[in-house]
């Protein structure tokens, strides 16, 4: 009897590892998939990008052009000088969102080599606090900050991470209405830091949550933003060996963002 319950213990702790490997296979799968998706998107990004651009820059100058001669023109009717200068200013405007679509699709295929060096995680989440601290949306929500005291150093570019905590609290703030709540919280989970982006804001429905952070998938509205910000993100993470993911109960029961990055290991043996 004890030798028959000692193979069925023996049985369990190995179908247990089988299903941890097989789970840990699948997350690998998920992640080299959606990298070679990314890779290629980037390629055709850059070739579309770069055949899009001088047309439109071509388009902005002339109407920037003709805007600059609007006092010169005589105009046939009164109801033309009114809609012309409107119309111009249209197209200029279109135009330059257009190039900022541009601008991002090309950041998107050409990301920068990262520049590694020591970066103190408590320290950039207040930087980007405090920088859009001044913000009019932020005057009808509030930001809680729960840093935790430990050590929070790690190894990467800082320039980089700003712009993923910066567009982590932008898009918390995006999705959060008047009176809503932003919590930001960092922790120490074994070697790794945790940032936890939580908000009382639209949600996420059940099946989107494996779309977004793919290329130009947004539940945005139209023109709100170009579907790329989540994207660039995941790839910075993944450049700097960390891990991102997202969870939501549903449509207007708000989301939360998690951030894992490798602990600077030369500062905790220090």
């Amino acid at each position: 009897v004890e030798a028959r319950d000692n193979l069925e213990e023996k049985v369990d702790e190995r179908t247990q590892e089988i299903k941890q490997t097989y789970e840990r296979l699948q997350e690998t799968q998920k992640r080299l998939s959606r990298s070679e998706k990314l890779a290629g998107i980037g390629t055709l990004a850059a070739g579309v990008a770069h055949e899009i651009n001088n047309p439109l820059a071509s388009v902005a100058s002339c109407a920037e052009g003709l805007m600059d001669r609007m006092e010169n023109v005589d105009f046939k009717s009164k109801d033309d000088e009114e809609v012309f200068p409107d119309y111009l200013k249209t197209i200029y405007d279109e135009t330059y969102r257009c190039k900022s679509i541009i601008s991002k699709l090309l950041d998107f295929s050409r990301r920068q080599v990262p520049v590694f060096g020591k970066a103190n995680v408590n320290v950039l989440l207040a930087n980007v606090v405090t920088l859009i601290g001044r913000q009019k949306e932020l005057e009808k929500l509030s930001i809680e900050q729960n840093y935790s005291p430990e050590t929070m150093t790690i190894y990467g570019d800082t320039n980089q991470l700003q712009q993923v905590l910066l567009n982590m609290v932008l898009n918390a703030i995006d999705a959060t209405t008047d009176g809503g709540e932003i919590k930001i919280t960092t922790t120490r989970v074994d070697d790794d830091i945790q940032i936890i982006f939580e908000d009382t804001g639209c949600g996420i429905a059940p099946e989107n949550l494996d779309k977004v952070f793919e290329p130009f998938f947004s539940t945005k509205p139209p023109g709100k933003g170009t579907g790329l910000g989540l994207s660039i993100c995941y790839g910075i993470i993944e450049e700097h060996k960390g891990k991102i993911s997202v969870s939501s109960c549903g449509i207007g029961k708000g989301t939360a963002f998690t951030i894992s990055l490798p602990v600077d290991e030369e500062t905790c043996s220090a």
